[in-house]
């Protein structure tokens, strides 16, 4: 299992075989329609951005950072259902390194949440992210969107 740095290919490859939940979230809070255009939307983003490759070298969850402002930026990860406890673990702690380092220069780095999923509000209290509030109907079809926030020591 190996983290590298987003390629396009490994972007579209994901985003074509995401979560379902992962999807649905997505079309909550954007207007992208396909998962391909959502995979080179990931691969342009501005801020570090990395993809997770399982032992069989194929790429299995992205995720990183999009800084439209120096001063915040927003955390974002897809997944497939590829997986694994160990996968899980290795997100994890290659997530919580890169927060922690990129909140030394940035104050601010937030994650949109669907409101009902509680599995993605579990994995950002596990990130280490703290519950900021409700954005109420801020999603497509009036779905609410909760709002974590990651800032460091500070």
């Amino acid at each position: 299992m190996e983290m590298r740095s987003l390629s396009l290919v490994a972007a579209v490859s994901v985003a074509t075989r995401m979560r379902e939940m992962d999807w649905e979230c997505l079309r909550a809070v954007t207007t992208i329609e396909s998962p391909e255009i959502f995979g080179l939307n990931r691969w342009q983003t501005d801020g570090a951005a990395w993809a997770l490759f399982n032992d069989f070298d194929e790429p299995v969850a992205i995720g990183g950072l999009s800084q439209s402002v120096p001063w915040c930026a927003t955390a974002w990860m897809v997944a497939t259902d590829s997986m694994d406890t160990a996968s899980w673990k290795k997100l994890v702690r290659h997530s919580r390194t890169v927060f922690r380092n990129a909140a030394k220069t940035i104050p601010r780095i937030e994650a949109q949440i669907l409101g009902t999923w509680t599995e993605a509000e579990k994995f950002a209290k596990h990130l280490r992210f703290e519950f900021e509030g409700v954005r109420r109907r801020a999603g497509r079809e009036g779905r609410d969107i909760l709002t974590y926030v990651y800032q460091g020591n500070s």
